[in-house]
């Protein structure tokens, strides 16, 4: 939403306050990350109900409890990133030299990220 054009500057709005904390959200969150091979920021956009990506980032670094149960959820994000490689893999659809090339970049794509923020479980 776009408040007001300054010299053609566009301003846009805030999202208002971000929501509270509550136990019942957190869990939602983790749960939500826990099964979904989206990043943060994807997951704050498609849930408004959810605070904005640096609100979730302020808690992490705040809450120690929060903190921990975020890094078990990613974890378990990783474990499905990782399973999605044996299904780009397994793809019967790999007939094309430029299907295998998608596929070598989505397989690379998915252990650079886990060898990077879980390196003692993907070296």
């Amino acid at each position: 939403m776009i408040v007001a054009n300054l010299d053609g500057y566009k301003i846009k709005a805030k999202r208002g306050r971000p929501p509270k904390f509550t136990s019942e959200l957190a869990l939602e969150i983790f749960n939500t990350i826990a099964s979904s091979n989206k990043g943060t920021k994807r997951l704050c956009n498609e849930n408004p109900h959810w605070p904005c990506q640096d609100t979730l980032f302020t808690w992490i670094k705040n809450d120690c409890e929060f903190s921990e149960q975020y890094k078990v959820s990613k974890m378990i994000q990783f474990e499905i990133l990782a399973d999605e490689i044996f299904d780009i893999v397994d793809d019967p659809a790999l007939t094309t030299m430029a299907a295998i090339r998608r596929a070598r970049l989505q397989i690379s794509i998915r252990m650079w990220i886990a060898g990077k923020l879980m390196p003692r479980v993907y070296k």
